[in-house]
Parts: C-alpha cells; sequence; structure tokens
C-alpha cells in the first residue's frame, strides 16, 4: 500500500506523496463511507491510482535546482595541491533511499565544457533509469552500501 497509510486509529486513510513539485494529500475518513474502514480504503486506493496516473510518482528529482539547468547536475569547480580551480561537473544521484553517490566529469577530459557536460547528462539519465527500475521492483527502499 504504497503513499497510503492508517491515521489514528478509527479516523481513515491518507494518501500522501511528493513528486516533481506536487504534493499529492487526501484523507479518506471511515465516517464518510458508513464508518466503513473497509469502504474508505478502497476509495483511498482508487483515488491514489487515478493520481499516479496524473502525477507519475519518481524517486529522483526532475526539475532542476542547479546552476546548470539539469537535475542532479551541478558546474562546479575542484582545487588541486597547487591551488588551481579545475572546472567540472558534478553528477548526483541516489541509487538506495539514504544513499548519495557523486561523480565528477572534469572538462578537460573532453573535447570542450559541452561535450563534458552531454557526458554528465548521459551519466544522470542512465542513473535515474536504474533508480526507476529498482524503484519498480519495490527495492529502492531496500539500502545498500
Amino acid at each position: 500500500m504504497r503513499h497510503i497509510r492508517r491515521v489514528n486509529a478509527k479516523q481513515g486513510w491518507r494518501v500522501r506523496y511528493r513528486t516533481n513539485g506536487v504534493t499529492i494529500d487526501k484523507t479518506f475518513r471511515d465516517s464518510k463511507y458508513g464508518d466503513d474502514e473497509h469502504a474508505s480504503l478502497l476509495a483511498a486506493l482508487a483515488w491514489r491510482d487515478e493520481m499516479l496516473k496524473k502525477f507519475p510518482y519518481t524517486p529522483y528529482r526532475t526539475k532542476p535546482h542547479n546552476n546548470t539547468g539539469f537535475p542532479g547536475i551541478t558546474e562546479s569547480y575542484r582545487t588541486n595541491s597547487k591551488g588551481e580551480k579545475i572546472p567540472c561537473f558534478y553528477v548526483a544521484w541516489r541509487p538506495y533511499k539514504g544513499v548519495r553517490k557523486r561523480e565528477r566529469f572534469y572538462h578537460h577530459d573532453y573535447d570542450s565544457r559541452e561535450d563534458a557536460l552531454r557526458a554528465a547528462i548521459a551519466f544522470r539519465k542512465q542513473k535515474e533509469q536504474e533508480i526507476l527500475r529498482r524503484y519498480l521492483a519495490g527495492e529502492y527502499d531496500k539500502r545498500k552500501d
């Protein structure tokens, strides 16, 4: 019963999740369904399924909150031992709930800054596919280090 939980033992069921900046939240009280816990649960399940079709849940961020315009990719610099700033793109992702990973794509490893960005975008999309596959298989919440 993903995204559904019981609210106070005798009140009802709540559907709640957040995806792509949209919060889905609605409570189905038993009292509206003749104090029938089963009927309110069926209504909550039907509404959740309808909302998942309208606003599909993704366990990763799809709106950018960075300086590149791509989710999970940030342009930054790494300082070497000589104090020189080396430009790179950081790609961040969460392969499992509670686990954070990142990879760097240095501009000098590619023909141009744009090529490094393209490589970072392709890498991030690959990681999003892996996360989505784990999520659909029910393995995203199982933490692995």
